[in-house]
């Protein structure tokens, strides 16, 4: 399968299907790609579309995969898919600050134990 089908077969199978490749379920999947479309901070390239680059990405991500073992699972090179990788990657990041919020008022009860504190200090 080529790499968009791979995609689509994952995200059209069995609900299972998505979490295992990709440890979410489809409509968390569609709502992040979505996102990144919305605010802009991917577009489809000339060899992978939106979508696939997001699945290269979060493919790699939970399954420790190597550029090596990525072109075999999508059938493309290793070169735009290190490449774009590193694009999903910024864009993600970029949505940290959306999404991530600073600690409430009310601490986690690990951060008051001092043994464990300095490791959350940062």
């Amino acid at each position: 399968l080529s790499g968009a089908w791979r995609v689509q077969e994952i995200l059209t199978g069995h609900e299972s299907l998505c979490k295992r490749t990709f440890r979410m379920e489809v409509d968390i999947f569609q709502a992040l790609f979505d996102k990144l479309r919305e605010k802009k901070l991917l577009a489809d390239s000339k060899v992978l579309a939106v979508k696939e680059q997001v699945a290269i990405f979060l493919y790699a991500v939970s399954k420790n995969a190597t550029n090596e073992t990525l072109p075999d699972w999508l059938q493309h090179s290793a070169e735009p898919i290190s490449r774009r990788f590193g694009l999903v990657l910024d864009a993600i990041t970029r949505l940290t600050n959306v999404y991530i919020r600073p600690p409430s008022l009310n601490p986690h009860p690990i951060l008051s134990k001092p043994q464990f504190y300095p490791f959350f200090q940062v």
